[in-house]
């Protein structure tokens, strides 16, 4: 067989995945589930950022921001700042190669992001109404309930 040539021995249809409506506009609780780099059609290196929604209704959806050290430096240090809880360090990021989701999310910023707020706005794709992020933002709920835990006040 060639290298692109498909067949279905042990084929079984995907059940997995967000199957619901698109959020309304609003801000959601969210966790960075993958990083990877990406090579817009022009020619310009990016990176390829995707957050899912971690609680309530639109549990499970997933949205997605690229952003570049040139032209949108800005939305990098925005998205940085909210994985790191509000923080401004200096972090060095570890993208997984374009393409490749599973390095993608097995990224070392992956795993030491924390949780985040999303915020999401409607447009209108082809005639569809869908949920876009606009921005992302630290969590100050999860940071508060963070330092309460490392404070010892769990009563328990």
């Amino acid at each position: 067989m060639g290298k692109y040539d498909v067949d279905f021995d042990g084929y079984e249809e995907s059940t997995g995945g967000y199957d619901g409506e698109e959020p309304k506009r609003g801000n959601y609780p969210g966790a960075l589930i993958q990083l990877n780099e990406h090579t817009a059609g022009n020619g310009n290196e990016s990176l390829r950022w995707v957050f899912e929604i971690t609680e309530g209704d639109y549990k499970g959806w997933r949205g997605y921001l690229y952003s570049n050290m040139d032209s949108a430096k800005w939305r990098t240090q925005e998205i940085t700042k909210a994985i790191q809880g509000g923080e401004e360090k200096k972090m060095s990021l570890d993208p997984g190669e374009e393409g490749d989701r599973e390095a993608g999310q097995n990224s070392k910023t992956v795993k030491k992001a924390q949780p985040v707020r999303i915020r999401v706005q409607t447009e209108e794709y082809e005639g569809e109404k869908r949920g876009k992020i606009r921005n992302v933002l630290p969590d100050a709920e999860a940071k508060a309930s963070k330092k309460k835990k490392k404070k010892g006040d769990d009563p328990f």
